[in-house]
Parts: structure tokens; C-alpha cells; sequence
């Protein structure tokens, strides 16, 4: 938990519905790796609610319950039997996660704009109210090679938004799906300060930095320390976490 008023500790996990490496579908696992990183505010990605394929569970809302933290799920669709054909009559959804030990307000969820034929894609702008009140941004950009225009829309998209929270420290995290130097990641720093990040898929041995804690570029904060657990098993992904401040 942040005791000070300088530092920000902002995280993100793709956490993969809560399946590892070993096909093991384990959320004590996940909340123990989180757990590690002492979060202000952390972004969780590939989250699902009363889905077939992770057992009709809530797992934010489990691992909210495991670290006695605030949770706001964010949904993008609804999963259908369309999706995952075990999902019979049921509807669940799959989204995103913000996590935190302190009161969070959900100031506005956006789907972004995106062709019919991709997975649908959501932002939340969250405001976290720890010492020093922020605000978090949180997403999970689409991953496809060809639709490099499409996702760079969706970062312009989301600044756009998140200029108008920018009254407080502002950060973004989440799984963005490209690495550093890409078009994508330019976009990205066009209105955030990204630092140079460690690469964090696959878990087991990662060779890509696809995952981002970055702040508002305008606001002039420093990463001051960069983190990735050596968790190999829990997701697919190693989680991320940076410290910032001034």
C-alpha cells in the first residue's frame, strides 16, 4: 500500500482467466503473486465472470476476496455459446479488472471503436482514492498484426478520455499487445511517459514487453523503480509493476 504521497505503485496482470502453464486453473495462485507487489492500483486483463471455460466463477471478484481489496470489473462482451460453446443457455462476461486496496469510483467505461469482425475491447477510467487521489486507466488492446491502424485508434481513443482526468495523477496499464519501438507503442508515447519496460510473455520465458504501467506524459512523473515476479506457472504472462513519482 502507498504511504506516500510522492510515489505511485501501478501494476498489471494478465492473469488468463486464471489458467497457468500447467492448465491449472488456480486463483489463490494469482492473488499470491499479486499479493508481492504491494499495489496502489493494479489492472488485471483476460478477466471472465460465470463463464463455462473457468468454471461459472467470479474470479476478480475471488481475488478481490483473497487480498481484502476493492474490485471494479470492467466487462467488454458478453460470452455466448457463440464464443465458448459450453456455455449452453448461460451468459457470462470477460473483461478487465481494476484491483486495489483502496476505495475505487468507476468514472466511465468505454467499448472501443472497432471493426465487427474483432473481439470487443474496453477502457475504464477509475478513480483510486488513496492518499493522494488518482486516477486509473485500464485496457486491453487487440492483438492483431494486420489491424495496426485500428489499434492505434484505440490509444488515440483512450487518450481523448483520459486528458479530461488529467486534474489528477493519471495512469494507464494493461496488456497492450506490441513491444517497444512498434507503431502501437509510438502512439503510446505520444501522451504517456513510457519506460523502458521488461519483457513479460510468456511467463516461463519471456521475450516479449507487451505489457505497460505508464503515466501522463503532461504530469512529468519518473519511473523510479520497475518490477516483473519471476512467476512462471500462475498465467501467461509475468506481471508488471512500476513505481512513480516526481
Amino acid at each position: 500500500m502507498n504511504s506516500c504521497k510522492e510515489t505511485f505503485r501501478i501494476a498489471t496482470y494478465n492473469i488468463h482467466g486464471g489458467w497457468g502453464m500447467d492448465k491449472v486453473l488456480d486463483m489463490e495462485r494469482i492473488a499470491n503473486t499479486l499479493r508481492t507487489m504491494q499495489f496502489d492500483a493494479c489492472v488485471l486483463c483476460e478477466v471472465d465472470q460465470n463463464c463455462a471455460r473457468s468454471q461459472f466463477r467470479d474470479l476478480a471478484g475471488e481475488v478481490g476476496k483473497l487480498l481484502n481489496m476493492n474490485v471494479i470489473f470492467a466487462p467488454a462482451f458478453r460470452m455466448t455459446r457463440d464464443y465458448d460453446p459450453a456455455m449452453g443457455d448461460e451468459i457470462g462476461l470477460y473483461g478487465i479488472a481494476i484491483i486495489s486496496p483502496y476505495k475505487l469510483t468507476l468514472k466511465k467505461a468505454i467499448k472501443l471503436t472497432l471493426p465487427a469482425q474483432l473481439e470487443p475491447r474496453t477502457a475504464a477510467f477509475v478513480e483510486v482514492a488513496a492518499e493522494t487521489p488518482f486516477m486509473m486507466v485500464g485496457t486491453h488492446i487487440s492483438w492483431e498484426p494486420e489491424m495496426v491502424a485500428e489499434r492505434i485508434a484505440s490509444l488515440r481513443e483512450i487518450a481523448a478520455v483520459a486528458a479530461r482526468y488529467s486534474d489528477k495523477p493519471l495512469f494507464l496499464a494493461g496488456d497492450l499487445n506490441d513491444i517497444p519501438g512498434s507503431e502501437v507503442i509510438k502512439t503510446l508515447d505520444e501522451n504517456w511517459t513510457v519506460p523502458a519496460l521488461p519483457a513479460t510473455f510468456p511467463a516461463d520465458a519471456p521475450t516479449d514487453a507487451i505489457d505497460y504501467a505508464v503515466a501522463w506524459k503532461a504530469q512529468s512523473m519518473q519511473a523510479l523503480a520497475i518490477e516483473s515476479p519471476e512467476e512462471k506457472v500462475a498465467s501467461d504472462h509475468r506481471p508488471l509493476l512500476v513505481v512513480w513519482g516526481k
